[in-house]
């Protein structure tokens, strides 16, 4: 297994934690998404998947704005 691989793999497994928790809604979930899209940006650049890169940073910056939006509203 390449380091590729390993962060697809961690990628993967945040995100999968991330959604249930978005869905009660939990900030916990975006913290999980925030630090997920983290590697998917990694993962995309390594392997100069440019479209995924731009898609994984537009996330990741509206998990920024979510995160800032429910901690307004109090959702914990």
């Amino acid at each position: 297994m390449d380091y590729t691989q390993l962060i697809e793999i961690i990628a993967t497994i945040l995100i999968i934690i991330a959604v249930p928790l978005v869905s009660i809604p939990k900030r916990l979930g975006l913290w999980f998404m925030f630090y997920g899209q983290i590697f998917w940006c990694i993962f995309a650049y390594l392997k100069e998947q440019n479209f995924f890169l731009i898609q994984s940073v537009f996330l990741f910056f509206m998990n920024i704005f979510g995160l800032y939006n429910w901690k307004k509203k109090g959702i914990k």
